[in-house]
Protein backbone atom coordinates (compact mmCIF):
# COMPACT_ATOMS: atom_id res chain seq x y z
CA UNK A 1 0.00 0.00 0.00
CA UNK A 2 1.39 3.39 -0.99
CA UNK A 3 2.08 5.65 1.98
CA UNK A 4 0.88 9.24 1.93
CA UNK A 5 3.68 11.78 2.30
CA UNK A 6 3.37 15.28 3.72
CA UNK A 7 5.85 17.80 5.04
CA UNK A 8 6.72 19.62 8.26
CA UNK A 9 9.10 22.47 8.94
CA UNK A 10 12.47 21.74 10.55
CA UNK A 11 13.81 24.84 12.26
CA UNK A 12 17.44 25.38 13.25
CA UNK A 13 17.84 26.21 16.96
CA UNK A 14 20.50 28.83 16.21
CA UNK A 15 18.06 30.52 13.83
CA UNK A 16 15.36 30.46 16.53
CA UNK A 17 17.75 31.89 19.13
CA UNK A 18 18.84 34.69 16.79
CA UNK A 19 15.17 35.65 16.40
CA UNK A 20 14.45 35.56 20.15
CA UNK A 21 12.55 32.25 19.63
CA UNK A 22 9.88 33.98 17.54
CA UNK A 23 10.65 33.22 13.92
CA UNK A 24 9.08 32.66 10.53
CA UNK A 25 9.79 29.97 7.94
CA UNK A 26 8.56 29.55 4.37
CA UNK A 27 9.19 26.81 1.79
CA UNK A 28 11.83 29.08 0.24
CA UNK A 29 13.70 29.90 3.47
CA UNK A 30 17.46 29.55 3.62
CA UNK A 31 18.73 26.07 4.61
CA UNK A 32 20.57 27.75 7.49
CA UNK A 33 17.21 28.82 8.90
CA UNK A 34 15.26 25.64 8.28
CA UNK A 35 13.77 23.39 5.66
CA UNK A 36 10.91 21.05 4.89
CA UNK A 37 11.19 17.35 5.74
CA UNK A 38 8.88 14.55 4.61
CA UNK A 39 6.70 12.62 7.06
CA UNK A 40 4.54 9.62 6.22
CA UNK A 41 1.14 8.80 7.69
CA UNK A 42 1.22 7.82 11.37
CA UNK A 43 -1.02 7.55 14.40
CA UNK A 44 0.16 11.00 15.47
CA UNK A 45 -1.06 12.56 12.22
CA UNK A 46 -4.38 10.75 12.51
CA UNK A 47 -4.80 12.12 16.04
CA UNK A 48 -4.05 15.64 14.79
CA UNK A 49 -6.57 15.22 11.98
CA UNK A 50 -9.13 14.05 14.55
CA UNK A 51 -8.51 17.07 16.80
CA UNK A 52 -8.25 19.79 14.15
CA UNK A 53 -9.67 20.79 10.82
CA UNK A 54 -6.64 19.39 8.99
CA UNK A 55 -7.93 17.79 5.77
CA UNK A 56 -7.14 14.21 4.88
CA UNK A 57 -4.26 13.45 2.54
CA UNK A 58 -6.70 12.46 -0.22
CA UNK A 59 -8.65 15.73 0.09
CA UNK A 60 -5.42 17.71 0.09
CA UNK A 61 -4.24 16.04 -3.12
CA UNK A 62 -7.60 16.80 -4.77
CA UNK A 63 -7.18 20.48 -3.80
CA UNK A 64 -3.62 20.57 -5.17
CA UNK A 65 -4.88 19.16 -8.48
CA UNK A 66 -7.51 21.92 -8.63
CA UNK A 67 -4.85 24.57 -7.96
CA UNK A 68 -2.70 23.19 -10.78
CA UNK A 69 -5.61 23.06 -13.21
CA UNK A 70 -6.51 26.67 -12.39
CA UNK A 71 -2.89 27.74 -12.81
CA UNK A 72 -2.65 26.12 -16.24
CA UNK A 73 -5.94 27.75 -17.21
CA UNK A 74 -4.65 31.21 -16.24
CA UNK A 75 -1.46 30.64 -18.21
CA UNK A 76 -3.51 30.00 -21.33
CA UNK A 77 -5.49 33.24 -21.02
CA UNK A 78 -4.41 36.55 -22.57
CA UNK A 79 -3.40 39.22 -20.10
CA UNK A 80 -1.19 39.41 -17.03
CA UNK A 81 -2.13 36.96 -14.29
CA UNK A 82 1.33 36.74 -12.69
CA UNK A 83 0.04 37.70 -9.22
CA UNK A 84 -2.70 35.08 -9.30
CA UNK A 85 -0.29 32.43 -10.60
CA UNK A 86 2.21 33.34 -7.86
CA UNK A 87 -0.51 32.87 -5.21
CA UNK A 88 -1.47 29.50 -6.70
CA UNK A 89 2.17 28.37 -6.72
CA UNK A 90 2.44 29.29 -3.04
CA UNK A 91 -0.80 27.43 -2.26
CA UNK A 92 0.51 24.34 -4.04
CA UNK A 93 3.78 24.54 -2.09
CA UNK A 94 2.11 24.89 1.30
CA UNK A 95 -0.92 22.60 0.93
CA UNK A 96 0.97 19.49 2.03
CA UNK A 97 2.65 21.20 4.98
CA UNK A 98 1.43 20.10 8.42
CA UNK A 99 1.60 23.07 10.76
CA UNK A 100 0.63 21.25 13.97
CA UNK A 101 4.11 19.74 14.42
CA UNK A 102 7.60 21.12 13.86
CA UNK A 103 11.03 19.54 14.13
CA UNK A 104 13.80 21.46 15.88
CA UNK A 105 17.37 20.73 14.83
CA UNK A 106 20.08 21.02 17.47
CA UNK A 107 23.20 22.40 15.73
CA UNK A 108 26.77 22.29 17.01
CA UNK A 109 28.87 25.12 18.39
CA UNK A 110 32.25 26.02 16.92
CA UNK A 111 33.93 23.68 19.44
CA UNK A 112 31.85 20.79 18.04
CA UNK A 113 29.53 20.52 21.05
CA UNK A 114 25.71 20.55 20.74
CA UNK A 115 23.82 23.72 21.68
CA UNK A 116 22.46 22.26 24.92
CA UNK A 117 21.54 25.61 26.47
CA UNK A 118 19.32 26.53 23.53
CA UNK A 119 17.78 23.04 23.54
CA UNK A 120 16.90 23.32 27.23
CA UNK A 121 15.39 26.74 26.61
CA UNK A 122 12.95 25.48 23.95
CA UNK A 123 12.12 22.39 26.04
CA UNK A 124 11.27 24.54 29.06
CA UNK A 125 9.63 27.51 27.35
CA UNK A 126 8.84 26.42 23.80
CA UNK A 127 9.11 28.75 20.82
CA UNK A 128 6.91 30.55 18.30
CA UNK A 129 7.12 29.75 14.60
CA UNK A 130 4.87 31.37 12.01
CA UNK A 131 2.64 32.69 14.79
CA UNK A 132 2.10 29.31 16.49
CA UNK A 133 3.59 28.40 19.89
CA UNK A 134 5.18 24.96 20.01
CA UNK A 135 6.19 22.81 22.99
CA UNK A 136 8.27 19.63 23.17
CA UNK A 137 6.51 16.43 22.15
CA UNK A 138 8.94 13.56 21.69
CA UNK A 139 12.32 12.52 20.37
CA UNK A 140 12.13 9.62 17.92
CA UNK A 141 15.07 7.15 17.83
CA UNK A 142 16.12 8.23 14.33
CA UNK A 143 15.51 11.90 15.13
CA UNK A 144 17.65 11.85 18.28
CA UNK A 145 20.54 10.32 16.33
CA UNK A 146 20.44 13.28 13.95
CA UNK A 147 19.88 15.86 16.70
CA UNK A 148 16.23 16.52 15.86
CA UNK A 149 13.31 16.72 18.33
CA UNK A 150 9.59 16.99 17.52
CA UNK A 151 7.53 19.88 18.89
CA UNK A 152 3.75 20.25 18.74
CA UNK A 153 1.22 23.07 18.70
CA UNK A 154 0.74 24.01 22.37
CA UNK A 155 -3.06 23.92 22.01
CA UNK A 156 -2.88 20.20 21.07
CA UNK A 157 -0.15 19.14 23.49
CA UNK A 158 -2.30 18.17 26.47
CA UNK A 159 -4.66 15.88 24.53
CA UNK A 160 -1.88 14.31 22.46
CA UNK A 161 0.17 13.60 25.61
CA UNK A 162 -2.92 12.02 27.18
CA UNK A 163 -3.40 9.73 24.20
CA UNK A 164 0.26 8.75 24.19
CA UNK A 165 0.10 7.88 27.90
CA UNK A 166 -2.94 5.70 27.15
CA UNK A 167 -4.08 5.55 30.80
CA UNK A 168 -0.75 4.18 32.00
CA UNK A 169 0.11 4.37 35.70
CA UNK A 170 2.00 7.66 35.89
CA UNK A 171 3.64 6.61 39.17
CA UNK A 172 5.53 3.69 37.61
CA UNK A 173 9.27 4.24 37.29
CA UNK A 174 10.48 3.63 33.74
CA UNK A 175 13.79 3.58 31.92
CA UNK A 176 13.91 7.05 30.26
CA UNK A 177 15.37 5.85 26.95
CA UNK A 178 12.93 2.95 26.62
CA UNK A 179 10.03 5.18 27.66
CA UNK A 180 10.88 7.80 25.05
CA UNK A 181 11.10 5.09 22.41
CA UNK A 182 7.67 3.83 23.48
CA UNK A 183 6.20 7.34 23.26
CA UNK A 184 7.73 7.77 19.81
CA UNK A 185 5.80 4.76 18.45
CA UNK A 186 2.91 7.09 17.58
CA UNK A 187 5.23 8.75 15.04
CA UNK A 188 6.08 5.49 13.26
CA UNK A 189 4.81 5.10 9.71
CA UNK A 190 1.60 3.08 9.85
CA UNK A 191 -1.57 2.37 7.92
CA UNK A 192 -4.99 2.62 9.53
CA UNK A 193 -7.11 -0.50 9.17
CA UNK A 194 -10.87 -1.00 9.12
CA UNK A 195 -12.88 -1.49 12.27
CA UNK A 196 -13.03 -3.64 14.30
CA UNK A 197 -9.31 -3.15 14.78
CA UNK A 198 -8.83 -5.69 17.54
CA UNK A 199 -10.74 -7.72 20.10
CA UNK A 200 -9.69 -8.37 23.70
CA UNK A 201 -10.43 -11.94 24.81
CA UNK A 202 -10.03 -12.85 28.52
CA UNK A 203 -7.42 -15.47 29.28
CA UNK A 204 -8.51 -18.80 30.70
CA UNK A 205 -7.00 -21.59 32.73
CA UNK A 206 -7.13 -25.32 32.00
CA UNK A 207 -6.44 -28.20 34.41
CA UNK A 208 -5.80 -31.79 33.38
CA UNK A 209 -4.17 -35.02 34.62
CA UNK A 210 -1.18 -36.28 32.71
CA UNK A 211 1.92 -38.44 33.08
CA UNK A 212 4.98 -36.50 34.17
CA UNK A 213 8.64 -37.29 34.72
CA UNK A 214 10.29 -35.62 37.71
CA UNK A 215 13.99 -35.12 38.21
CA UNK A 216 15.15 -34.47 41.80
CA UNK A 217 18.74 -33.43 42.51
CA UNK A 218 18.13 -31.90 45.95
CA UNK A 219 20.17 -34.65 47.69
CA UNK A 220 23.23 -34.01 45.55
CA UNK A 221 24.91 -36.39 43.16
CA UNK A 222 23.03 -37.84 40.22
CA UNK A 223 19.35 -36.69 39.87
CA UNK A 224 16.65 -39.19 40.77
CA UNK A 225 13.97 -39.75 38.11
CA UNK A 226 10.41 -40.73 39.01
CA UNK A 227 7.30 -41.17 36.88
CA UNK A 228 3.84 -40.27 38.16
CA UNK A 229 0.45 -38.79 37.32
CA UNK A 230 -0.10 -35.16 38.29
CA UNK A 231 -2.62 -32.37 37.80
CA UNK A 232 -1.25 -29.67 35.52
CA UNK A 233 -2.51 -26.09 35.39
CA UNK A 234 -1.96 -24.38 32.06
CA UNK A 235 -2.65 -20.91 30.61
CA UNK A 236 -2.28 -21.57 26.90
CA UNK A 237 -2.71 -17.95 25.83
CA UNK A 238 -0.89 -16.16 28.62
CA UNK A 239 -0.14 -12.69 27.29
CA UNK A 240 -2.12 -13.32 24.10
CA UNK A 241 -5.70 -13.47 22.94
CA UNK A 242 -7.70 -15.78 20.71
CA UNK A 243 -8.56 -14.69 17.18
CA UNK A 244 -10.67 -16.37 14.54
CA UNK A 245 -10.03 -16.06 10.79
CA UNK A 246 -13.10 -13.85 10.34
CA UNK A 247 -11.95 -10.90 12.52
CA UNK A 248 -8.50 -11.27 11.02
CA UNK A 249 -9.92 -10.64 7.55
CA UNK A 250 -10.60 -6.88 7.76
CA UNK A 251 -7.24 -5.51 8.95
CA UNK A 252 -5.37 -7.93 6.74
CA UNK A 253 -7.34 -7.07 3.61
CA UNK A 254 -7.45 -3.30 4.20
CA UNK A 255 -3.71 -3.11 4.84
CA UNK A 256 -2.83 -5.15 1.77
CA UNK A 257 -5.34 -3.81 -0.75
CA UNK A 258 -7.67 -6.80 -0.66
CA UNK A 259 -5.13 -9.61 -0.50
CA UNK A 260 -5.72 -12.01 2.38
CA UNK A 261 -2.65 -13.58 3.91
CA UNK A 262 -2.91 -17.28 4.68
CA UNK A 263 -1.63 -16.71 8.21
CA UNK A 264 -3.25 -14.01 10.37
CA UNK A 265 -0.07 -13.97 12.49
CA UNK A 266 1.45 -11.62 9.90
CA UNK A 267 -0.53 -8.82 11.52
CA UNK A 268 -1.26 -10.15 14.99
CA UNK A 269 0.87 -11.99 17.53
CA UNK A 270 -2.19 -14.07 18.33
CA UNK A 271 -3.03 -17.75 17.83
CA UNK A 272 -5.74 -18.39 15.28
CA UNK A 273 -8.79 -20.27 16.45
CA UNK A 274 -9.02 -21.70 12.96
CA UNK A 275 -5.51 -23.05 13.18
CA UNK A 276 -6.24 -24.61 16.58
CA UNK A 277 -9.48 -26.28 15.52
CA UNK A 278 -8.51 -27.24 11.98
CA UNK A 279 -10.96 -24.82 10.37
CA UNK A 280 -9.94 -23.42 6.97
CA UNK A 281 -8.14 -20.08 7.11
CA UNK A 282 -9.67 -18.66 3.92
CA UNK A 283 -13.38 -18.38 3.28
CA UNK A 284 -15.95 -15.69 2.57
CA UNK A 285 -15.95 -13.23 5.44
CA UNK A 286 -19.36 -12.58 7.02
CA UNK A 287 -20.40 -9.26 8.50
CA UNK A 288 -18.36 -8.60 11.61
CA UNK A 289 -20.06 -6.60 14.39
CA UNK A 290 -18.18 -3.84 16.11
CA UNK A 291 -16.44 -5.04 19.24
Amino acid sequence: MKQSVRYIYKANLKFLEDNDYRAKLTPTSSPKEGCLIAVADSQLLRWIQDLTSMPSYEDTIKQVVKYKEKREHLKSLPGDYSDEIRELNYAIQTSLIIRAIVAAEIPYNKNNTPMIRQYRHVCDKGFVLNGVRYVRLVGTPSGIKSGTILFIDESLSSEIQKRIDNDRRLTDELNPAKFEAYRALCCSTSTAVSMPRFAVVPDYETKFITDVIKLDDSAGGEPVMTECEEEITNKPFDGMGLISPAPGFFPNASASGGYISLVPLRLYTLPSYGALTGLPLSYSCPHIPTV
